[in-house]
């Protein structure tokens, strides 16, 4: 089970911020690896099973415009001695 650096597992929908620079910006998680869970529009991973995503998560950017694509939107990281992502809260 991937665990975030302050310690909680990783949970899909959870709501999480990435350091970009100086500025944290809230995500939200779509994909991991290790329980082979994926929200709808991330179900291509579980199908498809690349390589490169391999004990990974996903993150999905919440902005207030969506890009047409997802892809756009995605960044995948890891969660093993990543202090870059940070736990914010569980979705409802």
């Amino acid at each position: 089970m991937m665990k975030y650096i302050s310690g909680e597992s990783v949970e899909l929908y959870d709501i999480v911020e990435n350091n970009e620079g100086e500025t944290w910006i809230q995500a939200t998680v779509v994909y991991i690896a290790d329980t082979n869970e994926a929200t709808k529009e991330c179900q291509w991973l579980l199908d498809e099973k690349p390589e490169w995503a391999e004990g990974s998560i996903a993150i999905c950017w919440n902005f207030l415009q969506e890009p047409e694509n997802i892809s756009d939107r995605l960044l995948f990281t890891d969660t093993e001695n990543n202090d870059e992502l940070r736990f914010v809260r569980r979705q409802n």
